[in-house]
């Protein structure tokens, strides 16, 4: 276990993201394109809206919970990505110094 209070508080945002993600159909107020034309722009802190609306009226908070998802989804994709991509250039880097006659680390 680490001791480091940043990483725990990191750890914690993260993981109240992730449930906020999961569950935004259960958390979320109203739904994320849900228009009430007649409260638009309204300011944060009134009630029903507690980040208020933007302006056609929808909701700030359900559109961040909702949102989450598809952060979350674009951040794994993207390191799926990458580790994809450096486990073959690795193999590649290690097939060649095996070929060379060289240890290898991969």
């Amino acid at each position: 276990m680490r001791r480091d209070p940043v990483f725990w508080l990191s750890a914690a945002a993260l993981g109240l993201i992730l449930l906020a993600a999961v569950f935004a159909e259960r958390l979320a107020p109203y739904g994320p394109n849900e228009q009430d034309i007649l409260k638009r722009l309204q300011p944060p802190g009134i009630p029903g809206h507690v980040l208020g609306t933007d302006e056609v009226g929808r909701d700030i908070l359900s559109r961040l919970i909702h949102g989450a998802r598809i952060s979350l989804l674009i951040g794994v994709i993207a390191v799926a990505c990458r580790a994809c991509r450096a486990r073959s250039a690795c193999s590649s880097a290690s097939w060649r110094a095996t070929r060379a006659g060289a240890p290898t680390t991969c």
